[in-house]
């Protein structure tokens, strides 16, 4: 992940493939996250909205992301690995969990 001008993050093709497909299922799909909006930052619906236009880059690119978008991503990761741990997150997403942390760092660095 990079900052490509005040306000826009570049996310890699893998990242890009955590966020918008592992992460948003497993906060939609694999478990319950009470008060979803208050957690998250964005009502069910918008956020899937926003998972479906990044799962529409093509396979193999990076996306670009404004910080609203990017607080939202860093808040799923955060719950997706707490909720997760680290053998499970591993298993479910097929991504390293350390590289996630170091993610979630970048995500929670970029977006204070």
């Amino acid at each position: 992940m990079k900052i490509l001008q005040e306000g826009i993050l570049e996310v890699g093709h893998d990242e890009l493939d955590l966020l918008a497909w592992n992460v948003v299922n497993e906060v939609v799909n694999g478990f319950v996250v009470k008060d979803f909006e208050g957690r998250i930052g964005s009502s069910l619906e918008n956020f899937k909205h926003l998972a479906l236009e990044l799962r529409a880059v093509p396979n193999g690119q990076g996306a670009t992301l404004t910080l609203r978008q990017a607080r939202l991503f860093k808040n799923a990761l955060a719950i997706t690995l707490e909720e997760l741990g680290e053998e499970e997150f591993q298993t479910r997403t097929g991504h390293n969990f350390g590289n996630a942390k170091l993610l979630l760092k970048a995500l929670d660095d970029a977006t204070n």
